[in-house]
């Protein structure tokens, strides 16, 4: 097994490499933020990562098998929020345009998370569509602000089903921001 990563402005790309576990189920922990991902036929696995400021490692876990890498340094590393999803609720039906940040979790593995930039000035927007699967349904997430670390639970009981077909647009503002 190998864990590689290289930088390029903005960006961290990593890499990890089981060829004896196709398709094996991985756990990603990337400075606050846990995902679940998926290797492929030849147990690869490549990721690209926004460079979050703040964060210098990644680990990357299956089974009972953990490897952590201290990852280079990088250029334009941006503040963040993390939208992580737990577990399968009706906030598990909601599609990568959720927001306008980056999704990263293989469809069916929980957590799923979305990482998303804040600029000097602007916060972050939630926009979850309203759905037949989602309507009326409460949607929990947990939200991680880069800067101060612990996670914050944010739930959502959606609008009714006679919405359906419009956004919900929720701007994130973290607990003491």
């Amino acid at each position: 097994m190998a864990l590689t990563a290289q930088a390029a402005p903005g960006t961290i790309s990593v890499h990890y490499s089981a060829p004896c576990a196709p398709y094996a189920p991985v756990s990603v922990t990337y400075g606050p933020v846990t995902f679940g991902e998926e290797t492929g036929v030849d147990g690869q696995l490549d990721l690209t990562l926004p460079a979050l400021s703040g964060v210098t490692t990644v680990r990357v876990q299956t089974g009972s098998a953990a490897h952590d890498l201290t990852l280079p340094p990088v250029a334009d590393a941006q503040r963040f929020v993390a939208l992580v999803l737990p577990g399968d609720d009706a906030g598990a039906e909601l599609s990568a345009d959720a927001t306008q940040g980056q999704k990263f979790g293989f469809p069916g593995r929980a957590p799923q998370a979305w990482l998303l930039p804040v600029s000097a000035g602007a916060l972050p927007v939630l926009s979850l569509p309203i759905t037949g699967s989602t309507c009326g349904r409460r949607v929990a997430l947990d939200l991680v602000d880069g800067r101060k670390g612990p996670r914050q639970q944010l739930e959502v009981t959606m609008p009714a089903c006679s919405r359906e077909g419009e956004v919900l647009h929720l701007p994130l503002v973290p607990a003491g921001g």
